[in-house]
């Protein structure tokens, strides 16, 4: 496993590891990570992840099958109606593990459209008052400019009076 893992790739990489032990979870959290993340329809997104997930434990079963001797692959006939009951409530923790994947997915977009949302109204108030300060300083170069006209006036007034 790498060293840099979220919390939820290190809780999805446990998950795999104990649905078939011998999965490679650097690629599949990776994956399936990555399937989360894409900009597509969240039924899309869990099947995909139900369907990679399922993979996994079939893959698991294969496995078991192949290494089982030929004396217990035939009494494994007698355990197909098990097998296929496994398979079933497999399926239904798989569904539920897969809506948890994609529940902590909604969380975090929910953080992320917070932010924006408090990002844009810091930038709304930052705008605000360099536009009241702007507006200040305009009045203040206004006042400036008529003070100075009118000392000039009356500079010219007495001048005018002088004569």
């Amino acid at each position: 496993m790498a060293a840099s893992m979220s919390p939820y790739e290190t809780w999805l990489s446990k998950k795999l590891l104990s649905l078939n032990p011998d999965t490679d979870t650097e690629i599949f959290v990776s994956y399936i990570t990555g399937i989360i993340e894409e900009d597509s329809p969240e039924d899309e997104k869990r099947e995909s992840v139900l369907d990679l997930i399922e993979q996994v434990v079939k893959w698991e079963e294969i496995n078991g099958q192949m290494s089982e001797t030929p004396s217990q692959q035939k009494s494994s006939v007698k355990q197909h109606e098990k097998t296929e009951e496994e398979i079933a409530r497999k399926k239904a923790i798989l569904a539920q593990y897969g809506h948890l994947v994609l529940e902590f997915k909604n969380v975090n977009s929910e953080q992320v459209k917070m932010n924006e949302i408090e990002m844009r109204e810091k930038s709304k108030q930052e705008s605000d008052s360099k536009r009241e300060k702007d507006k200040q300083d305009r009045e203040a170069q206004k006042q400036k400019s008529k003070d100075r006209k009118e000392g000039e006036k009356k500079r010219t007034q007495k001048g005018e009076r002088r004569r």
